[in-house]
């Protein structure tokens, strides 16, 4: 008998120390931003990913990958066809509002793309993926997680249930979509930053660096 109790505290003890162990790697997170625009010299999106990578961030708790995209639909399908999602925790993605004054989260990728040309003047009118859903919508305990801390900061962050439908748009419905087939609780949530270049009222791009990693750690402690 007392044998028999001895081993199951000892699996008890290898089962609690295995779980520390996961729970004790670092976060992979992704981090994407959008490149100029528009005959637009900078993105403030890309700006803030900038400031980000100049943080000195925990090496024992997150591992971030930063990357650079172009506001280009062939440089989204190239991205998301060879990147393997799986190996990242959380996954974040930025661009440019351009009539913005807060960092708006987007609630809804749509399954539609609009008649805009790229920077490499591409369009690609219609729908996005055939035989999908007409909108991703972010998970309602991602909202509710975010509302509660937004609320306790007091930070310029509000919800948008309109993305639009030019490049961002594209890449938050492919990227849901596309990690939705690999596991449906991955958070993957888009920011649409503010206008820091038009608007001297919106935060400045190091403020939004800070609000954004800020909300990303957050997030990371639950999942």
């Amino acid at each position: 008998m007392r044998s028999r109790t001895s081993l199951h505290i000892l699996l008890s003890i290898c089962s609690l120390v295995l779980t520390m162990q996961v729970h004790a790697r670092p976060k992979n997170i992704l981090i994407t931003a959008f490149g100029p625009y528009g005959g637009m010299d900078k993105n403030p999106a890309q700006m803030i990913l900038n400031e980000m990578r100049n943080m000195e961030l925990n090496p024992k708790k997150f591992n971030f990958t930063f990357k650079d995209l172009r506001v280009a639909y062939g440089d989204v399908d190239q991205f998301i066809g060879s990147t393997d999602f799986s190996q990242f925790d959380l996954i974040f993605m930025m661009g440019l509002r351009p009539d913005s004054k807060r960092i708006l989260i987007e609630n809804v990728g749509m399954n539609l793309a609009d008649e805009n040309k790229d920077i490499d003047s591409v369009a690609r009118p219609g729908i996005i993926i055939k035989k999908a859903p007409n909108r991703i919508r972010l998970d309602e305990k991602y909202i509710n997680k975010i509302t509660k801390y937004v609320k306790r900061k007091k930070q310029p962050f509000a919800f948008s249930e309109y993305a639009g439908n030019y490049v961002c748009n594209y890449l938050i419905y492919l990227m849901r979509y596309t990690v939705q087939q690999i596991d449906t609780d991955k958070p993957v949530i888009f920011f649409h930053v503010a206008n820091s270049i038009d608007y001297n009222s919106a935060p400045r791009n190091e403020e939004q660096a800070s609000y954004i990693m800020g909300l990303i750690k957050h997030l990371a402690k639950f999942y």
